[in-house]
């Protein structure tokens, strides 16, 4: 695998699975206890239907109307940002070898710029962010904004050929 260029993120510290790990076991104490929001965290999902669904739903921790919209700003500016104080915190940050580590500490970053955010709900929206990020790379993200992707991991070669074969 070819090393990072000085201002891309290396990402290869974090996998989907790992991710989808965090967000399921960070959110259940927000979003998934209460009855409204038992149908909110869906593999099936895209990524913004989901945090567009965290905010709009009453019962769920309470964020401002245009926290998801913030939230996502942020993270893009974060993640594509050519400030030298970005690069090197992101740096920081993307180079450490834990999964966890990485997540909240972006969630840190991103909260430190929210305000009043309580750190331990944009951990799982980080992490979501994170699989965005992962699946549709890094170049084509801060191209794009998209956040149309789902929780759901990708089949490996190996599933999709068995699953071929299933057929």
């Amino acid at each position: 695998m070819p090393k990072p260029r000085k201002d891309e993120l290396d990402l290869s510290a974090l996998s989907i699975e790992e991710l989808n790990n965090i967000v399921f076991k960070a959110a259940h104490p927000f979003w998934l206890v209460r009855p409204a929001s038992a149908q909110i965290l869906s593999a099936d999902r895209s990524i913004d239907d989901i945090g567009r669904a965290i905010t709009e739903t009453p019962d769920v921790v309470e964020l401002r109307e245009d926290f998801w919209t913030r939230f996502k700003n942020e993270f893009r500016r974060f993640v594509c940002s050519h400030d030298p104080k970005d690069l090197r915190r992101r740096k920081e940050i993307f180079g450490q070898n834990s999964t966890y580590a990485i997540v909240t500490g972006v969630a840190a970053q991103i909260g430190a710029k929210l305000g009043n955010a309580l750190l331990a709900a944009l951990v799982p929206l980080c992490a979501m962010a994170l699989i965005a990020l992962l699946k549709i790379g890094i170049s084509a993200f801060c191209a794009e904004d998209r956040w149309d992707v789902t929780l759901r991991p990708e089949p490996t070669k190996k599933k999709r050929a068995s699953q071929r074969s299933l057929r």
